[in-house]
């Protein structure tokens, strides 16, 4: 009797305790999966815009622009709004340059691009922290990884 008063009170508590609590965990890393794979789409679409607007002829930058804008998109609904608005930035710099050398292509529009650059850093690291990659303090290694180098403003690709 008491083994069966032991064995119901222990489902009780994992039906009102334990499974809940269970289920909201996975929801959390759900959602922690959904948002490590929308920072991933935003910048992989991102370098890819980077790449085709440093070229001279810059094929498919519009093609490009929108594919950007859709992952930025999906962004919205899962990073922090300080992210956010690091990463609309280099939108709207990009937007910035692409349209100064459409409009004057024969001038130098670097100062435009380093700062995508920047900018681009700045958000990558603010994304790696909101996924707890890492502290500011890896911001160095993380530019290494993707600029195989330490990011200087001036520098191209």
């Amino acid at each position: 009797m008491i083994g069966t008063l032991i064995a119901s009170g222990t489902a009780l508590l994992i039906a009102f305790v334990a499974y809940p609590w269970q289920k909201e965990k996975d929801r959390r890393l759900q959602l922690d999966a959904e948002k490590r794979q929308a920072y991933r789409e935003f910048f992989a679409t991102l370098q890819h815009l980077l790449r085709i607007s440093s070229t001279s002829e810059r094929p498919g930058v519009s093609e490009a622009m929108i594919e950007t804008r859709k992952a930025f998109n999906a962004l919205v609904f899962y990073a922090p709004i300080e992210v956010i608005e690091a990463c609309r930035g280099i939108i709207d710099k990009l937007i910035e340059y692409n349209r100064a050398r459409d409009s004057s292509p024969d001038r130098n529009h670097n100062l435009l691009f380093n700062e995508a650059l920047r900018l681009d850093q700045e958000a990558m690291s603010m994304a790696r922290a909101d996924v707890g990659f890492f502290k500011g303090e890896d911001q160095e290694a993380a530019a290494k990884f993707l600029y195989g180098k330490s990011y200087e403003p001036g520098d191209g690709i």
